[in-house]
């Protein structure tokens, strides 16, 4: 469970149902990808995925590079605030700097 939703809050168990579902996602891709792609050397007669599977394997994919993307992003910036207010690096202005 996230660390920002409490264990108690409404929802937990369907947040934590949504996130684990998300991660099968990843775990799902791969194997879609190598049995309905048109790599590994398919004839001309391959028939792939229907479009609306083809579709929703599209939008799965999108929805989970998008949550961990953002989950990433916020890690990040809250890290690199907290590199820029400790960090020695001299500034513009500072003198050893020039």
């Amino acid at each position: 469970m996230p660390q920002e939703i409490p264990e108690d809050a409404r929802a937990a168990k369907e947040i934590r149902d949504v996130l684990t579902s998300l991660g099968k996602i990843a775990h799902s891709l791969g194997p879609i990808r190598n049995a309905y792609g048109s790599g590994h050397g398919r004839g001309r007669n391959f028939r792939g995925l229907e479009p609306r599977h083809a579709r929703l394997a599209i939008g799965a994919a999108s929805t989970f590079v998008d949550f961990v993307l953002d989950r990433h992003m916020a890690l990040f910036n809250w890290e690199q605030k907290d590199k820029d207010t400790t960090s020695n690096t001299p500034k513009k202005n500072d003198k050893a700097a020039k």
